[in-house]
């Protein structure tokens, strides 16, 4: 007779293999032995068991593995121990490891894996209720309290409303004073009358303060002392739709770019445009791959910044082809860049030449980009010792890195990633060309991004007060605004200014 299996594709495992009983109390060998099994190991605060012989028992449909859950494996018996009915769970051969305790998987979580893991429990509880048993079994796997969680038949007196109830009870106690917790609060004030209606409730909140809000605005002038505006900028929002755990989200991206052209009459036109074609191209393109990694689940975000360092490099070779033949490396045409990509609840800043990009908070202006120029790197080597002795050298304004006029290799892209929009509140970012920096102060700026107008509005007047010093370059200057999502920031009584 062939050894019985578990049908379930998903595990697999010979029904003969080792099972965990989930008690932290030592089972009595004489109970564990009326109901077919013996004492294994310690696995953990619970035992491993055996089954003496193996029959095939009561097993969770394989729908309920498909819930972001799979470390579950599957429900396979129960015995009584002290009057609570303590779940028996069989996994793959080898998978104990894999099992983590609920709340230190919340703890760690990112605020849509928590998500996830609500949308995988009340999955998981509709496949349990179809079996005809209701109960919290995924919590008896992690739970870190003995005795927290009991294994309950499903029956005519059980009101789904009440364990709709004990669910969102359960998620508030591990969640804490956040926004998150306040929300859960809410929610028991009058809690949905079933899994169906609690997981529409639950989109809903997602779809109004999952993400941070995001708008922008930008603009560009050609001064008062050029024939060509040889800027050239991207000002782009996108909203994408992907699908996580059964929920049907949108999530929200930002392209922010501008690009500074250099090298002679109607050169620098042609290489900022290529620029910000092809890497608008590019970086659109790879908004939308990592559209998914965009709702803050785990990626690899080096692969992102390599993917970003690999799309500059390659306009750069293009704009460099269109430079051979020209021996004289000041004449060649070129572009600086400076770009903020918004992914979800992520930003990804990059930067080659002296356009700069900053930060405004209400209070601050931060400036998170270092000019690539012969100033700045002189100060940096020790050579000269002061900020005016820098400004003052006869070529403090040569770039030391642009795109074109070199080939790939002479390049060196920064490019930095804000894991988690460190924002509590609606924070500015500023790009601009140098042809506002270089003729504004950095507390001047600031004035006039305290002022209490519309972004548009402060875009105009940045760039009217560059004119009004003289206007001698072409002035660009894209203001965006993000707001924190109002779901997941802190609360506001641990909120820090």
């Amino acid at each position: 007779m062939s050894e019985p299996i578990c049908q379930n594709p998903k595990c697999g495992a010979s029904l003969r293999k080792k099972l965990l009983l989930l008690c932290k109390e030592e089972p009595p060998p004489d109970i564990l032995k009326e109901s077919g099994y013996s004492p294994a190991e310690k696995w953990r605060e619970y035992t491993i068991i055996e089954e003496i012989n193996s029959s095939l028992s009561k097993l969770l449909p394989e729908g309920a593995l498909e819930t972001g859950l799979e470390a579950l494996g599957c429900f396979y018996d129960a015995v009584i121990l002290e009057g609570n009915r303590c779940p028996i769970v069989r996994l793959p051969e080898g998978k104990f490891e894999a099992l983590i305790p609920f709340r230190e998987k919340w703890e760690s979580a990112s605020p849509l894996v928590k998500f996830g893991l609500i949308s995988g429990c009340l999955s998981l509880a509709e496949e349990l209720r179809k079996v005809g048993v209701w109960g919290e079994l995924w919590s008896a796997l992690w739970s870190d309290e003995v005795g927290r969680i009991i294994l309950l038949d499903l029956k005519e007196e059980v009101e789904e409303a009440e364990k709709v109830k004990d669910f969102i009870t359960w998620w508030r106690s591990l969640e804490g004073q956040t926004n998150l917790g306040e929300c859960f609060e809410e929610l028991l004030k009058s809690p949905p009358s079933s899994l169906r209606s609690l997981r529409t409730t639950i989109e809903e909140i997602l779809e109004q303060g999952l993400f941070p809000s995001i708008t922008s605005t930008g603009l560009s002038d050609i001064g008062l002392a050029r024939e060509i505006n040889e800027d050239d900028f991207v000002n782009m929002v996108l909203e994408l739709e992907t699908l996580y755990q059964g929920l049907r989200l949108r999530s929200r991206c930002g392209l922010f770019m501008v690009c500074d052209g250099m090298g002679g009459h109607e050169k620098g036109e042609v290489a900022s445009s290529m620029a910000v074609r092809g890497l608008s191209e590019r970086f659109t393109s790879l908004l939308i791959s990592e559209r998914r990694d965009s709702l803050g689940v785990e990626r690899e975000d080096s692969q992102i910044e390599v993917k970003i360092e690999k799309a500059i490099k390659e306009i750069n070779d293009d704009i460099f082809a269109l430079n051979q033949g020209e021996p004289d490396l000041r004449s060649r045409m070129g572009t600086t860049l400076v770009a903020l990509l918004v992914l979800g609840h992520d930003a990804y800043t990059v930067h080659v030449g002296d356009s700069r990009l900053y930060m405004f908070d209400g209070q601050d202006l931060v400036q998170l980009t270092e000019d690539h120029s012969v100033a700045v790197r002189e100060l940096r080597l020790g050579n000269v010792a002061t900020k005016e002795e820098a400004d003052a050298l006869p070529d403090a304004k040569s770039l030391t890195q642009a795109i074109g006029p070199r080939e790939s290799s002479f390049i060196h892209p920064e490019v930095s990633h804000f894991q988690h929009l460190p924002i509590e509140k609606e924070t500015l970012f500023l790009l601009c060309s140098d042809g506002l920096t270089d003729l504004s102060s950095d507390e001047e700026i600031k004035e006039i991004l305290a002022e209490n107008e519309e972004p548009e509005m402060k875009t105009a007047k940045l760039i009217d007060m560059a004119n009004e010093k003289g206007g001698t370059d072409n002035i660009t200057v894209i203001l965006v605004s993000i707001r924190p999502s109002q779901l997941f920031r802190p609360a506001k009584e641990s909120v820090s200014i």
